[in-house]
């Protein structure tokens, strides 16, 4: 019974590994300066290494912005196209809104992690109709064609699994 036990451990690994080999070949980030357009879905998150997920600067970089305080990010008000959906960040927490969503869902503060020109907010409501919503901005330029408008940052946002870009400006400064 233990042989059987471990022969299916094995199996279940070789299968999750394999499964996330040919996921990290299927996707790839765009690098360079280049320009984004509104309502293009965005790939799927790439996994993070341990010290950019404990918000650690990478190799070069260095965080500009502590941890510490979620306030200190600054505001910023996020938008994307088709589908319809915007976030807005202050220190009082972030609200996701769409049409589907008019009111807005209120997700508590929380501090962003910060790595070069990269903020990275992850916050959840509680139950019982618990809902996650992850952020990241990067200040790079962003065009919105249908608004014909160009933007400071570009957004990635991810409600519920759903994986959304867009743009983003800070506010209020």
């Amino acid at each position: 019974m233990r042989g059987i036990g471990a022969g299916l451990r094995g199996a279940l690994l070789s299968a999750v590994v394999g499964l996330a080999l040919a996921l990290a070949a299927c996707g790839g980030a765009r690098e360079g300066g280049g320009t984004d357009s509104v309502g293009a879905r965005a790939p799927a998150p790439s996994i993070v290494d341990s010290a950019t997920a404990a918000g650690a600067p990478t190799s070069g970089e260095t965080s500009a912005l502590p941890r510490s305080s979620p306030g200190e990010a600054g505001h910023f008000r996020l938008a994307g196209n088709e589908p319809f959906w915007s976030v807005r960040i202050g220190a009082s927490g972030l609200t996701y809104t769409t049409p589907d969503y008019p009111k807005g869902i209120a997700f508590p503060s929380a501090a962003p992690e910060a790595a070069g020109k990269r903020l990275r907010w992850v916050a959840i409501t509680p139950p019982p109709e618990a809902h996650t919503l992850e952020v990241t901005l990067e200040e790079r330029r962003c065009q919105d064609t249908m608004a014909d408008k160009v933007w400071s940052h570009t957004a990635t946002v991810t409600f519920d699994g759903t994986v959304l870009s867009g743009c983003g400006e800070r506010v209020g400064r």
